[in-house]
């Protein structure tokens, strides 16, 4: 009987250790930019939300870098070595409600985001200018949640508008600061049907795939 409750302490010392250790913990948080973000990526710090108790170390102004990732090639069925934009963001990953409350008081709303809904926890946000290949777009939003299996990335912006609720998009068309240029962006599954300038396979978790255009469903599939 002893041994046991023994075992059970332990248990529940080395759970708590673990999520004291979660929580103080610096990650760097990698989101790929590809598609059309050929040349840089920056991210002009406007606000950030992240959980209590959580660390949040970035310069105001955060710079990607030129990276690789092999992809299979969906036309082909060959494995490619692409290049992609990486934005690095330096925060913890605890997830919590109040950090979703502190993004959507500043303005935002589901429909400004590529899954078109709140989140229920997030682990950090961070809002600001993103100039993509010198083409600049304000108040946007890169933030992370997390599923079952991974950290995933919520992206938009409040001049972001999300595509199309009744397909399997997850997709949202964002007019830049000069009012005149739109561009479409990528998150999470793309349905195989889309024709967004070309076929497009489904990203990655940490993937915004960029179309420097604005994207159009075509509902007669």
């Amino acid at each position: 009987m002893y041994k046991k409750i023994l075992i059970f302490i332990s248990i529940l010392f080395l759970a708590a250790a673990k999520s004291y250790c979660h929580k103080k913990k610096l990650h760097s948080n990698n989101l790929m930019f590809t598609g059309d973000a050929k040349k840089s990526v920056i991210l002009q710090v406007k606000h950030y939300c992240v959980s209590l108790g959580q660390p949040f170390q970035n310069p105001d102004t955060i710079i990607s870098v030129l990276a690789k990732k092999y992809e299979t090639d969906v036309s082909s069925g060959k494995v490619e070595q692409r290049e992609y934009q990486n934005l690095s963001i330096q925060a913890g990953r605890h997830g919590s409600k109040n950090t979703v409350s502190c993004l959507f008081g500043k303005g935002f709303e589901k429909q400004n985001f590529t899954y078109y809904k709140r989140p229920h926890k997030l682990n950090f946000a961070v809002t600001g200018t993103l100039t993509i290949d010198g083409v600049s777009f304000d108040d946007m939003v890169l933030a992370q949640g997390h599923t079952v299996f991974t950290n995933n990335w919520w992206f938009g912006g409040k001049h972001c508008r999300y595509l199309n609720k009744r397909h399997n998009i997850h997709a949202v068309n964002c007019t830049a600061a000069d009012n005149k240029t739109t561009w479409c962006f990528f998150r999470g599954r793309i349905n195989t049907k889309f024709k967004g300038g070309k076929y497009v396979n489904d990203t990655f978790p940490n993937e915004v795939r960029v179309w420097h255009k604005k994207c159009i469903i075509d509902d007669h599939w």
